[in-house]
């Protein structure tokens, strides 16, 4: 993945941050691959109003909106693995079409775990060192690409 992919994948993941109901915290956009950690917020704490004000955001007049698609609106913008595959099918689409390729680009399943379980010795500050992400603060260090 060279500078304008990533730069690419960058916008990607910070559009679809804006329609679904996620917190960035962290990314690291690597050669073949990437590593975001995500806070999701549960379907219960936003509104209705929440989903129809980023779906509009999101879409604008393209899409029409209408009061029927907010309970399958609420589950899919609360999902972790939504959002990933959105990510994924997303860059795979541009990625082929600027190098005029017709297969899958990035091959691996994504996996995904609580991080923030001291507990379990599982804190983003532990996870940050092996995937190169900074964590303090608002996500700032994404591999040699910055999250504002």
């Amino acid at each position: 993945m060279g500078d304008i992919e990533k730069d690419f994948m960058l916008d990607l993941i910070k559009s679809y941050a804006a329609l679904y109901f996620v917190e960035i915290l962290g990314i690291c956009i690597m050669g073949n691959h990437f590593h975001i950690l995500v806070k999701t917020v549960p379907e219960y704490k936003f509104t209705d109003q929440d989903i129809k004000k980023r779906y509009v955001d999101f879409y604008g007049d393209d899409r029409v909106f209408t009061d029927g698609l907010i309970p399958s609106l609420r589950a899919k913008l609360s999902s972790l693995s939504e959002f990933v595959r959105e990510i994924k099918v997303g860059f795979a689409r541009y990625y082929n079409k600027r190098h005029n390729r017709l297969r899958r680009y990035l091959r691996y399943v994504y996996e995904a775990g609580a991080v923030n379980r001291p507990e379990k010795g599982k804190t983003p500050e532990k996870y940050a060192p092996l995937s190169q992400v900074n964590f303090t603060g608002q996500a700032k260090v994404i591999g040699d690409r910055m999250l504002n």
